[in-house]
């Protein structure tokens, strides 16, 4: 852009205060035309503002096309930029627009590729999809849980996810091993009413008889002596804490329930 182009910009004050001391003088004109002259003076400075240059865009060969306010070259920021074009603010605009279009077409792509591969996973699987892909909504769904020292992988039936203790079941707080995958409970059988499988709004210990409670807390407290007891150092993600929250929770039960027999409530 000339510099002449430039020294002609005028601002909304500018033009604004021609219009009281130019040649069309407040006195000689009625207010309606005086609001007229003003918007359209106002239009006439939005449109040479959006031509004024406000810096440069370049291609940048290791980047794509880049935005300085300043000469790219002459400052040292880019010494061998290309196609270097003074910038308005609407060429600017039209630049970041294109821009954006591109990175939502690449992010759209990107799900496609990630969804087609995810599906390509669940057959291979033969029905078992990866873990990331579970719902975390409160719906059950079956587990694929591996050992995370010795023993067999399992499956754990009618799990649901908490933001508290990840992944549990009726009979387990917080499911102890690797989640590594899930798949969705299986329908009823035959003509029976189809139920949707959602996690128990209740404690699950709540439903357990007292033998089952005993037998959990004795089991889970022979888990926790074996690990204090081997020689495997127990890092972060170690299944300690879930097992010290799991039998708290066995415990409160417990002392609930002989509570509520002092009382006589049961």
């Amino acid at each position: 852009m000339s510099q002449n182009t430039e020294q002609n910009v005028r601002t909304r004050e500018e033009q604004v205060d021609a219009l009281y001391h130019g040649r069309n003088t407040y006195s000689t004109i009625t207010q309606d035309r005086f609001r007229d002259e003003l918007v359209k003076a106002e239009a006439r400075g939005r449109a040479e503002e959006r031509a004024k240059s406000i810096g440069y865009l370049f291609d940048n060969p290791d980047t794509g096309t880049e935005y300085l306010p300043y000469h790219p070259i002459e400052s040292g920021e880019c010494q061998d930029a290309e196609n270097i074009r003074e910038a308005t603010g609407a060429e600017l605009l039209s630049e970041l627009q294109n821009a954006w279009k591109s990175w939502k077409e690449d992010r759209d792509e990107k799900e496609k590729v990630s969804a087609n591969i995810a599906a390509l996973e669940a057959q291979k699987y033969d029905g078992w999809e990866p873990i990331a892909s579970a719902p975390k909504n409160g719906t059950l769904v079956d587990l694929w849980v591996r050992p995370i020292w010795s023993g067999k992988a399992r499956r754990v039936i009618d799990a649901w996810w908490t933001d508290t203790t990840g992944w549990r079941s009726g009979t387990e707080v917080s499911i102890e091993g690797k989640v590594t995958f899930w798949r969705a409970c299986p329908p009823a059988p035959g003509n029976s009413p189809q139920v949707q499988a959602v996690a128990p709004a209740s404690d699950p210990f709540q439903v357990m008889t007292d033998d089952q409670l005993s037998e959990r807390l004795k089991a889970v407290q022979a888990r926790w002596d074996e690990l204090m007891d081997s020689d495997e150092e127990l890092g972060g993600g170690s299944p300690m804490e879930s097992m010290d929250e799991e039998m708290q929770s066995l415990q409160n039960e417990i002392a609930r329930r002989a509570a509520l027999t002092r009382e006589g409530g049961v």
